[in-house]
């Protein structure tokens, strides 16, 4: 089979190349800004609003929060925080709302934590 420079696409050519450079997306870890990480592992959903102030951090309500260690650090943000002090814990909490039910398992509300580097 004859390939004629006319057919060649280079802009297709080009891009493909520049793809095979790249690292594949699979291989990339990615981080979801609305969970907590202990090990590289989600330990907790952030369904609340967070309060920061220097290298204090407070966590309005946290859920699914079973497998979180309370007794070390876990990661947010890039950053390490160590728990100081937990307002209350929830079992099971159902919100309704605008005809819509919703469940949150094991959920800590204003939980006080510290930056530690």
């Amino acid at each position: 089979m004859w390939l004629w420079p006319t057919q060649i696409d280079v802009r297709s050519t080009v891009l493909r190349y520049i793809h095979k450079l790249g690292p594949p997306t699979e291989t990339l870890a990615t981080r979801d800004p609305h969970k907590i990480y202990q090990n590289g592992k989600p330990v907790g959903d952030i369904t609340g609003p967070i309060i920061e102030k220097d290298n204090i951090i407070t966590f309005i309500e946290l859920s699914s929060t079973s497998k979180l260690n309370k007794d070390i650090p876990f990661e947010y943000g890039r950053k390490f925080f160590q728990i100081i002090r937990i307002g209350s814990i929830t079992g099971l909490k159902i919100e309704v709302g605008n005809e819509r039910m919703q469940q949150k398992k094991s959920v800590m509300a204003n939980v006080v934590c510290q930056e530690v580097k």
